[in-house]
């Protein structure tokens, strides 16, 4: 198989330099590399800029401003992309396994589905199959996995995502028409890093906490059927008090819908204030099969 690697734009905050527009910089774009050579790597044949004239051969796909996870379905080899905005858009973008590479996702001509730098992009723009705005706490997308394991079959084939800031979670997925269904599955107070898929296919997700999760260095949560790994974060600053843990897990209700409560304490995270409150939560869950919670 090939490597491939994720680079970002550059920085210093709305691509200057025009770097995801330009197929004369690595920057900005997905790398396919054959590294089953006896040294550096070698170019694959069929990559799509390999015979076009100052691009570089290595690009498989551009127009990204910072790609945060992107992950490979291992059933299918669908390649997903979340690509972290700059100021008011994230989004998921989509390429099929039958893809032959050379995808522009857009940025910065396009923040989402929305002009950004208002120049016209380079070629024709691959709009993402899902965009949120930057708006009740949300503010930079967490990338994850299609579910394949075996322990939840009714997840599979579901693409798990979620939002840095806010703690959300979303199960995203085609609809078998062209089109996508996508359904926020938990809002938490979790600052979630990354995700993770083992070798059997299940999905862990990865949580920052603050020190004063009870002085512990590793929790474990599931929530509707995806393992939530919670792991000791050493942060600056003082200890503070916390009234945790923050969330009350879901009591499975009907086929597609679940009702959970949710605990947070007063605390800060990376600068944003999470207030406390107790209340109930009903996620309408327009999915295949029924919830689990454990």
């Amino acid at each position: 198989g090939y490597l491939y690697v994720s680079l970002g734009d550059g920085g210093s905050g709305g691509d200057p330099d025009g770097n995801g527009q330009n197929l004369a910089t690595l920057l900005g774009s997905i790398l396919r590399l054959d590294v089953n050579v006896a040294d550096g790597y070698a170019i694959p044949a069929d990559n799509p800029f390999v015979d076009r004239e100052g691009a570089h051969p290595e690009i498989w796909a551009w127009g990204l401003r910072n790609v945060w996870r992107f992950s490979f379905d291992r059933a299918t080899g669908d390649l997903y992309l979340a690509d972290v905005g700059q100021d008011q858009w994230e989004e998921i973008n989509f390429q099929p396994v039958s893809s032959a590479g050379g995808e522009n996702y857009g940025w910065n001509a396009f923040e989402g589905t929305h002009v950004y730098s208002g120049q016209p992009a380079a070629s024709d723009v691959v709009a993402p199959v899902l965009e949120y705005a930057h708006s009740y706490g949300r503010c930079s997308v967490t990338g994850g996995y299609v579910y394949r394991g075996a322990e939840f079959p009714q997840w599979r084939g579901i693409y798990f995502y979620g939002d840095y800031c806010s703690g959300r979670f979303w199960a995203l997925a085609p609809n078998g028409s062209g089109d996508w269904r996508n359904a926020e599955i938990l809002d938490a107070d979790f600052v979630l890093s990354s995700f993770g898929e083992d070798e059997a296919g299940e999905v862990d997700a990865c949580i920052l906490v603050d020190r004063c999760i009870q002085g512990r260095a590793g929790i474990a949560i599931h929530v509707l059927g995806i393992p939530v790994n919670v792991h000791r974060h050493a942060r600056s600053g003082s200890e503070r008090p916390c009234r945790g843990p923050h969330l009350d897990l879901c009591a499975p209700m009907a086929a597609g819908t679940a009702v959970c409560r949710r605990r947070q304490c007063d605390r800060q995270i990376d600068g944003i204030r999470k207030t406390g409150c107790d209340g109930l939560d009903r996620l309408e869950l327009p999915l295949p099969g029924s919830v689990h919670v454990h």
